[in-house]
């Protein structure tokens, strides 16, 4: 069973165009998409578009992630219950 303090994966087609010229070209057309999910802790206008930026999912690389994710364990910020293949696409 995750953690508490493990997000959910979000799963995201690597080649979505979605995710290239609109979002990216026009931000604030898009916001209020982002900003639904704080559950009106944010409004879109609050929402910087310096710190956003869509993109094409990165692969991470297995050895990278278990050196992270052992270091999540030891400072108790997971159970670590996962796999790199579990959580990554």
């Amino acid at each position: 069973m995750p953690s508490v303090h493990e997000k959910p994966v979000i799963r995201i087609a690597p080649n979505n165009p979605v995710f290239d010229l609109p979002v990216n070209a026009d931000f604030y057309k898009y916001a209020h998409h982002v900003a639904a999910h704080a559950n009106g802790a944010l409004q879109p206008h609050e929402l910087l578009r310096a710190f956003v930026r869509y993109k094409h999912v990165d692969s991470y690389d297995p050895v990278l992630f278990t050196r992270t994710y052992d270091w999540m364990k030891a400072r108790g910020l997971t159970e670590g219950g996962s796999e790199h293949a579990a959580l990554i696409i």
